[in-house]
């Protein structure tokens, strides 16, 4: 009797799939192995960093021969499984960019490294290879809005009412009335820049439309659009904006001080409806 259950086929090794839960839980069960609890010797495989990225040929870090290391340790479990009492896999989380990753590295032209290059100390300190650092700190207005007049677009993609001064910071650095606005329907910016290409951000087609219109406009139409929503903001600006709030802020201390002499009346006269006696 075969020591692999009938799923098992060490050609799908390598391949990522969708396991049959169901078979596999039957199939153990038709196996007849003993619970772990009553283990006279309990025996705990540990396996180390076995994930895919390591083990996968497409991973970032695949490391040559994994996949038949992979089947062995497989095949190692499923031929001792009525001696192994608990198996755990270790996981070592990468982030996107890492020192030993070629896009952590790049030349004076941008370029990264080709995957297992060696970037030694000395290419290091010569400036050969340099490695992408995020700099968190304060940028000033002038700095940023160099970068967004750089931009041929702007893309506000909130799934829910945000990053409003974002989209008109974009259109407020226009001063060239060059580049265009895609701006998620949810924010509150899209009732006022009207003129923006607005979209469903949870509608992955038509935001991919939007951004290839927005590529392809025009530059008499970013002009009229951009013309438009740049003399909205300078009409409804930040000092129309504070006096709106303060107005609004007035109107309900009224409400609530009229509220406050209507119960004070109420409690000083009580009308009974059915009477008519006050």
């Amino acid at each position: 009797m075969s020591p692999f259950p009938s799923f098992y086929d060490p050609r799908r090794i390598g391949a990522l799939f969708h396991p049959d839960m169901a078979r596999i839980a039957a199939e153990a069960d038709a196996a007849g192995l003993p619970p772990a609890s009553q283990d006279a010797r309990r025996v705990h495989l540990l396996l180390i960093d076995m994930q895919v990225d390591f083990c996968h040929e497409a991973g970032s870090l695949y490391v040559p021969g994994a996949l038949g290391d992979v089947r062995r340790t497989v095949e190692f479990i499923y031929r001792n499984a009525a001696q192994i009492s608990q198996i755990t896999c270790s996981l070592d989380s990468h982030l996107p960019s890492q020192i030993f990753s070629p896009n952590w590295w790049a030349d004076a032209a941008g370029n990264h490294p080709a995957p297992f290059t060696i970037v030694s100390a000395a290419e290091v300190q010569s400036g050969r290879w340099q490695p992408l650092i995020l700099k968190r700190t304060h940028h000033e207005p002038q700095d940023v809005f160099r970068y967004y007049r750089a931009a041929d677009l702007c893309y506000v993609s909130s799934l829910h009412d945000g990053m409003n001064l974002v989209a008109k910071e974009f259109v407020s650095a226009r001063d060239d009335e060059r580049g265009a606005l895609v701006l998620s329907t949810f924010a509150g910016a899209a009732r006022e820049l009207a003129e923006a290409l607005v979209v469903n951000p949870y509608n992955l087609d038509e935001a991919a439309d939007a951004l290839a219109a927005a590529l392809r406009m025009p530059p008499e139409e970013q002009r009229d659009r951009m013309r438009a929503m740049r003399s909205y903001l300078s009409e409804f600006n930040v000092y129309r904006w504070a006096g709106r709030m303060l107005i609004d802020a007035s109107r309900v201390r009224q409400r609530e001080r009229l509220a406050g002499r209507f119960s004070s009346w109420r409690s000083r006269f009580s009308f009974d409806t059915r009477t008519g006696v006050t």
